[in-house]
């Protein structure tokens, strides 16, 4: 799916976002809060999010404990993010 952050500038260290995962089933969109702190030519970051909504296939989409963790680099402002935690659709 895509993810839109918004980068905070040098003095936080948290940020919150909203996210939507598509796919050809349908598409969930969610909240999520993380901590972060810059590391080398990027950021790592933590934290966690809920779903909100769907459609279609995930209309009724349930999650529980989802928490994710990531990079930015900070060259070409690729993302990389691990999703853990349970989604019931």
């Amino acid at each position: 799916g895509s993810i839109y952050p918004t980068i905070p500038d040098g003095s936080q260290t948290s940020a919150t976002g909203e996210v939507t995962f598509s796919s050809r089933g349908g598409w969930l969109s969610g909240s999520g809060s993380a901590d972060y702190r810059v590391a080398g030519g990027g950021a790592k970051f933590s934290g966690s999010v809920s779903i909100m909504r769907g459609t279609r296939r995930y209309a009724h989409a349930s999650a529980h404990n989802l928490r994710f963790t990531g990079t930015i680099q900070a060259s070409n402002e690729a993302i990389n993010v691990q999703l853990s935690g349970t989604l019931r659709y």
